[in-house]
């Protein structure tokens, strides 16, 4: 479960070689009580304004870090470093805005699980969720045409108490075994909403955030109904929301 990223980009100024960037937690490398955390190459899609910066033709100087729920809950509140590693030998350098934004503190606990799809041959909608470290199941609710908080249309809600397999009990940190849901969907539904996008949102039993189910908005329902018979909703789509830090690198050949 990775809902938090470092976001930036790095360079060596004259050379489109993507540099290495690494993260540290408590302060940079070098200084009393600093932490490695994770190392990405800044290798991802950038815009030509950084290639102007970097006095090169690369458009590939982005990076994006994931930082893990696990780390985030040991390193909550602690200020976090970017490094870029120089490609030539020089001096390796701090991202400029390093150790202005800290590790979030996020809920020990959080709602978590996917939607599988929909599944013609059972005419369902399956998948799995979670309330991580907790073995009781959670409700899970249907929505269809768009998110439930931009006009999403609600189906139906249930629990997600089906028998599921051992990986899912490691995902929710619990020795569980029954965090599967089906949705079973009837002929009407699939008239009225055919063609329609399908989300899944798993409701909290602790007091935390509910969520909205990975690969949410991915998949719809099939169209093989006349359309002119029916009044068909229209769709929408957001984007999943994700904590970023922006931070900024010139590595300096020198």
């Amino acid at each position: 479960h990775t809902d938090y990223h470092v976001k930036g980009w790095a360079c060596q100024l004259g050379d489109p070689t993507p540099v290495t960037v690494q993260l540290y937690a408590f302060g940079p490398p070098g200084t009393h009580g600093s932490v490695h955390i994770k190392d990405v190459r800044a290798n991802l899609l950038s815009e030509g304004g950084i290639a102007t910066v970097c006095r090169t033709h690369g458009r590939s100087y982005r990076f994006e870090i994931p930082v893990e729920y696990e780390d985030a809950l040991k390193y909550a509140g602690q200020k976090m470093y970017v490094v870029g590693v120089s490609t030539r030998g020089t001096k390796n350098t701090v991202l400029a805005r390093s150790g202005v934004y800290d590790v979030p503190h996020i809920p020990s606990t959080y709602v978590t699980g996917f939607m599988d799809g929909y599944f013609p041959d059972e005419v369902a909608v399956k998948g799995w969720a979670c309330q991580t470290g907790f073995v009781a199941a959670i409700s899970v609710e249907l929505y269809v045409g768009a998110p439930k908080d931009a006009g999403g249309v609600f189906i139906r809600a249930m629990p997600a108490n089906h028998p599921s397999e051992e990986a899912i009990s490691a995902i929710c940190k619990t020795q569980g075994r029954g965090y599967r849901y089906r949705f079973p969907i009837s002929e009407l539904e699939l008239k009225l909403y055919q063609g329609q996008p399908i989300y899944v949102y798993g409701v909290s039993s602790q007091g935390t955030p509910d969520s909205k189910l990975a690969n949410s908005g991915t998949q719809s329902f099939p169209r093989f109904y006349p359309i002119e018979n029916f009044n068909i909703r229209g769709s929408a789509s957001v984007n999943k929301l994700l904590n970023t830090m922006d931070v900024e690198l010139q590595v300096s050949a020198k």
